[in-house]
């Protein structure tokens, strides 16, 4: 995502949630349908500027997207295994009981 900093935009009836990185060049976003945002049961949670998630209170039960933006090929190992290592963190996090969405940018290569 390329915006400086963080924050909401409201525009067409969705809205979308993020923050941008480095030079506005590792940012992570996620978008919402207006009606969706009032199932969010508290604020979304950005874990640098690769990785946020949120959670969500559905008829099924409680749902937490997280949402990734990975470090490419041409990042540091350390880099690379930081990002990896906080995804773990986070996903061990997330209550047991909630369905769990992993989605976004996770830069493989064939």
């Amino acid at each position: 995502m390329r915006w400086p900093g963080e924050g909401k935009i409201n525009t067409d009836g969705y809205n979308l949630f993020g923050e941008a990185g480095w030079g506005h060049q590792q940012g992570v976003a996620m978008v919402l349908k207006g009606e969706t945002v009032g199932a969010l049961t508290g604020p979304y949670r950005t874990m640098r500027p690769r990785m946020m998630k949120a959670r969500l209170g559905t008829a099924g039960g409680k749902v937490t997207i997280v949402q990734v933006y990975a470090p490419t090929t041409g990042a540091t190992e350390q880099r690379i295994d930081e990002f990896y290592k906080l995804l773990q963190q986070t996903v061990q996090e997330i209550l047991s009981q909630d369905h769990t969405i992993l989605m976004g940018d996770f830069n493989a290569t064939g």
